[in-house]
């Protein structure tokens, strides 16, 4: 039984070890094929003793919107380069690199009625998919996204009972 665990820790330590390289290389890989992030990439490698692809993606993040809302830095990465080469990485599927392409890009794009809100709209096939995975809410209608009315969901579930979801219950006994 021991020998099991520590065969399993064995192969728990190697896939961690293989997706944080992953991570690291999909860092390398943006740097290398987009123009915009080698300063940000160097100040993070200086500052870290290293990269550390999940913090270096919020720079990524406010680059890549700051470009969106033509805001960035004219040397700086362009929007549109950034979400082709995030798109193959995705399709690509690699442990370690689609943790941080969903966890420290997608999930940090603007959310509706903020500063570079629209940026969605551009994502690839798979990038949208793990982007509707990550806000289910949200619908996409003749080209613009939006948050479903509440009359458009389905029965509310309540310790009150169920019920339509425009009925008030504010009066219900308890």
């Amino acid at each position: 039984m021991a020998a099991d665990d520590n065969e399993r820790a064995e192969r728990k330590a190697d896939d961690t070890t293989e997706k944080a390289a992953a991570s690291v290389r999909l860092v390398e890989d943006l740097v290398a094929q987009v123009s915009g992030f080698e300063e940000a990439h160097e100040c993070h490698a200086f500052n870290e003793n290293g990269v550390l692809p999940h913090v270096f993606f919020w720079d990524v993040v406010q680059d890549t919107v700051h470009s969106y809302l033509a805001e960035g830095d004219p040397d700086g990465p362009d929007w549109r380069r950034v979400l082709a080469f995030l798109e193959e990485e995705t399709r690509r599927r690699v442990p370690g690199a689609i943790e941080v392409i969903v966890t420290s890009f997608l999930y940090s794009l603007p959310h509706q009625g903020k500063p570079g809100y629209g940026i969605e709209e551009h994502l690839g096939p798979a990038m949208k998919e793990s982007y509707l995975q990550l806000r289910p809410w949200y619908t996409h209608n003749h080209g613009r996204w939006q948050q479903p009315r509440i009359n458009e969901t389905a029965q509310c579930s309540t310790s009150l009972g169920s019920h339509p979801p425009d009925q008030d219950i504010s009066q219900s006994a308890w």
